[in-house]
């Protein structure tokens, strides 16, 4: 490989943060929505190879329940990756944990020159 590793992580998180009663007066926040983090990226010349870590987590449709507390839907994946430059490429497929359709990771790199 060209290029040396980068071991420090480029973070992008998108989401909510939902706001949980733990006593009286106390709330602590859960972070929902889309955070992709990477790390060890490395350029060969034609392929940029990373170790990905996805989390996808959203609010479950509200349940007939007497319990307060929300149920968190979560996907989790992480792997490493080989991605040819210039090209998009899906990196995770999974059922949706809520209905009968899909969520996907695309990425795509592209050499800042």
């Amino acid at each position: 490989m060209a290029a040396t590793g980068n071991t420090r992580g480029w973070p992008i998180k998108t989401g909510n943060k939902i706001p949980l009663h733990t006593g009286e007066k106390d709330i602590q926040y859960l972070d929902t929505g889309v955070n992709i983090d990477t790390e060890n990226a490395v350029d060969d010349g034609a392929n940029l190879h990373l170790v990905v870590k996805v989390e996808v987590s959203s609010l479950a449709p509200e349940q007939n329940t007497t319990a307060a507390d929300p149920v968190i839907r979560q996907n989790e994946w992480g792997a490493e990756v080989r991605l040819p430059v210039g090209k998009p490429t899906v990196i995770f497929s999974s059922d949706n944990l809520e209905n009968k359709g899909r969520t996907e990771v695309e990425l795509t790199a592209t050499r800042i020159e």
